[in-house]
């Protein structure tokens, strides 16, 4: 969004019928958004013409190559507002002096959307000096940074309230004085303060990062602009240097670097053109670049060619919304070596707030290793999950050989009682092999669904008593409830005798009913299972203890495997209830 988006349709209309003086709104790159009426009288370009282009096509090709207007759109930039008196250029190449205020434009949320220039041609001294006063008070109020002016040799013609905060002199001890006072004693000696303003009056600015010296003879590292300024001939007619205290932001910075030189993970920092800013050494070594060749490069010679088409998509997406967070979170992602290799990667994203805008400081973590073990791990529960699955196929198939010749023994048997016993023994080891069926045929080889189970086993054992289901009709009211085969092949054998029994007495001759089997899940891992009945009840006598048939006495055995909790209810309705925890 640029300045002019911003404007009231009331404001825009005020702005526009101004005539008395140019005013044109800028976006934040320096591109002319908005050309107000007067603007068009002093210029000469019409708005059709100049709305779009560059700032510095209202300055003369000579201030164009001295920086002149990036200098000034700077200034407004970090101080809010730049007042100056100076060339401009109209459309058929004309000069003129002029008075100019540039203000640095934000919105309701204080964001930064652009500039607002004010330009008045000032032939007239008052109004000059005017302007020049103001401009001189906004540079006093400046404490942050040092401004002081310099003549052609150096010597200081004035100095704000953040020179005496920065340097510790006041105007009346330093005015008169060269700057060359601020250099340490081995720039002094190899000419640093001449070369700065030979450089300065050369191309216009000079810049620097350096150390310099304060009243008390105490070092900080400061950052350092030198603007040369012209009369209308060109020729350099003395200097703006501005300083400022880095000390605490370079110490900062220096940390930084060497938490980020000392990760054990590659780390990349790209700027909001994605252009790589910084990297450390395991970033070096994990992708094969040398720290020279990734400096100023895309950071999409990093992305496999079939992602980067997206890459700039996300990337900005993110900029919108700056956050600490992992990339592509529940997508495989891969980076690229410089020998053209991929290979597997997980990223971290955290936004790093800087003068030049937000960055983007990558965690990569290199996961081939992680990658392979997992592909391996994989395989072998594949293969583990093949194992037992055959084991428990093998496992059925043998108890249904066993139950087979039980069968072939039951023929040959005269003896009633045997028969009996060979056909109770048949329907435990059925049961068994259902319960290694359902595991077969299940994904988890570890639990089994019980309700599947019962309502397999139940009509099976009806038919292995040859009872017919509407004169004793069987209710299954079950709860989804997976057991572990340490608990099913007892609950399997269990519901097998209990059904058995009620089969084989509860409802003699041709006396019909009900048999109930219930599986319920009770408070934390408790199952609760019952098979009741509402047939004649158990005799006066009954007492599990002293049962003396194996199908009573295996019950109280598996009651204990299980850990389980046995009541009885004798009659109205019979009913047999085993409660107990399973993990």
């Amino acid at each position: 969004m640029d300045a002019h988006d911003n404007q009231t349709p009331h404001l825009r209309h005020f702005v526009q019928t101004i005539s008395s003086c140019g005013i044109c709104l800028l976006d934040p790159n320096g591109r002319i958004s908005q050309w107000n009426s007067g603007a068009e009288r002093l210029y000469g370009y019409p708005a059709s013409e100049v709305v779009g282009q560059e700032f510095a096509v209202l300055f003369s090709t000579h201030d164009q190559q001295l920086g002149a207007p990036t200098t000034a759109l700077r200034l407004a930039r970090r101080t809010g507002r730049a007042e100056q008196t100076c060339q401009r250029c109209r459309k058929d190449g004309s000069t003129f002096r002029a008075a100019a205020c540039i203000d640095a434009v934000h919105d309701e949320a204080d964001q930064f959307i652009g500039f607002v220039d004010v330009t008045y041609v000032t032939d007239d001294a008052r109004a000059l000096t005017e302007s020049e006063e103001r401009f001189r008070r906004l540079i006093n109020s400046v404490t942050d940074h040092a401004i002081y002016n310099l003549d052609p040799n150096g010597d200081i013609v004035s100095w704000n309230s953040g020179a005496e905060r920065i340097m510790g002199y006041r105007a009346d001890e330093i005015i008169g004085h060269n700057f060359r006072d601020f250099y340490t004693d081995e720039d002094r000696r190899s000419r640093q303060p001449e070369l700065a303003l030979q450089q300065a009056s050369l191309i216009g600015r000079f810049e620097q990062e350096t150390w310099r010296i304060r009243k008390h003879g105490d070092r900080f590292r400061a950052a350092v602009i030198i603007e040369s300024l012209r009369a209308d001939d060109g020729s350099t007619t003395g200097f703006v240097k501005i300083t400022q205290d880095i000390t605490r932001r370079r110490l900062y910075d220096e940390r930084f670097q060497r938490v980020v030189e000392s990760a054990p993970n590659a780390m990349v920092m790209v700027n909001g053109d994605g252009q790589i800013e910084m990297v450390n050494t395991q970033a070096e070594r994990v992708f094969g670049y040398s720290r020279e060749e990734l400096l100023g490069k895309p950071v999409d010679e990093l992305v496999p060619e079939r992602f980067r088409r997206h890459h700039a998509g996300l990337r900005g997406s993110y900029l919108a919304e700056p956050r600490s967070r992992p990339m592509g979170a529940g997508r495989d992602l891969f980076a690229l070596r410089k020998d053209g290799s991929e290979f597997p990667v997980e990223i971290g994203l955290n936004p790093i707030e800087t003068d030049e805008g937000t960055m983007v400081l990558s965690a990569i973590v290199d996961i081939s290793d992680r990658k392979q073990k997992e592909e391996r791990i994989t395989a072998a529960l594949k293969e583990k999950d093949i194992l037992l699955a055959e084991i428990h196929h093998r496992v059925k198939n043998n108890l249904q050989v066993v139950h087979s010749l039980l069968d072939l023994q039951s023929g040959r048997i005269a003896d009633p009682v045997a028969i009996e016993m060979l056909h109770e023994s048949q329907n435990r080891i059925r049961s068994m092999a259902l319960i290694h069926q359902k595991l077969y045929e299940a994904k988890d080889f570890a639990r089994v669904d019980f309700r599947d189970f019962l309502r397999t086993v139940v009509p099976t054992l009806m038919s292995s008593y040859s009872v017919d289901p509407r004169r004793i009709v069987p209710k299954i009211r079950a709860e989804e409830v997976q057991l572990p085969i340490n608990a099913a092949v007892p609950c399997g054998l269990v519901i097998n005798e209990l059904v058995s029994n009620v089969l084989k007495h509860a409802f003699p001759g041709d006396r019909g009913g009900e048999i109930e089997i219930e599986l319920r899940h009770e408070v934390g891992s408790e199952i609760t299972l019952s098979v009741s009945d509402n047939g004649i009840g158990l005799p006066d006598s009954f007492s599990l203890e002293n049962a003396s048939t194996l199908g009573m006495q295996l019950l109280s055995l598996l009651a204990d495997q299980l850990g389980a909790e046995m009541s009885i209810k004798p009659a109205h309705p019979t009913q047999f209830s085993l409660r107990f925890s399973v993990g």
